[in-house]
């Protein structure tokens, strides 16, 4: 009974945190036969790690004089960085944590009537698509019961369409 009321409370505080009202939690294991979807920075089905972003990087100080829209690729419009993924051993077994931190580039900014999602995947099965809450900048945090080892695990930003407005980052 104990360990059913923490794991309650650890589930509700990620929930809040998060703002996530619309909470949709992540698979509990990969799926067979379900692919990922395919695209910049996401897993082939073979289990391969993502491919990194296209494009080849600028030299570091040139990459400091560029202003932040000019190395976004287009219809990029946060940024994501310090993605964390942390495994959390309860009595009922091994939990992932997640957390990333975003900021909307220069010339965007979030919409109050506009829905986001905090997209994670893994590289096999289904990917969770968390409503979430943005502001200018900020932290995102969830938790899932997906156990460490279906990692790495990757996250991006959507719109209510499915649009990406972010680069995937890999959850570390």
């Amino acid at each position: 009974m104990r360990s059913s009321k923490l794991l309650f409370v650890i589930l509700s505080v990620g929930w809040w945190v998060g703002g996530c009202s619309d909470y949709q939690p992540a698979p509990s294991r990969a799926q067979p036969g379900a692919p990922p979807a395919q695209g910049s920075g996401v897993a082939a089905s073979d289990g391969a790690k993502p491919a990194p972003a296209t494009g080849s990087a600028p030299a570091p100080a040139a990459q400091a004089l560029a202003p932040l829209a000019a190395q976004a690729p287009a219809g990029v419009e946060v940024r994501l960085s310090a993605g964390v993924a942390l495994p959390q051993t309860l009595p009922e077994g091994s939990v992932m944590t997640f957390s990333v931190d975003y900021e909307f580039l220069p010339g965007h900014a979030p919409m109050s009537s506009n829905r986001y999602f905090l997209v994670i995947r893994p590289p096999q099965g289904t990917p969770a698509r968390i409503a979430v809450q943005l502001n200018p900048k900020d932290t995102l945090r969830t938790i899932s019961n997906w156990p460490p080892s279906d990692g790495p695990f990757w996250a991006h930003l959507e719109d209510a369409s499915g649009r990406r407005l972010s680069e995937p980052v890999q959850l570390r």
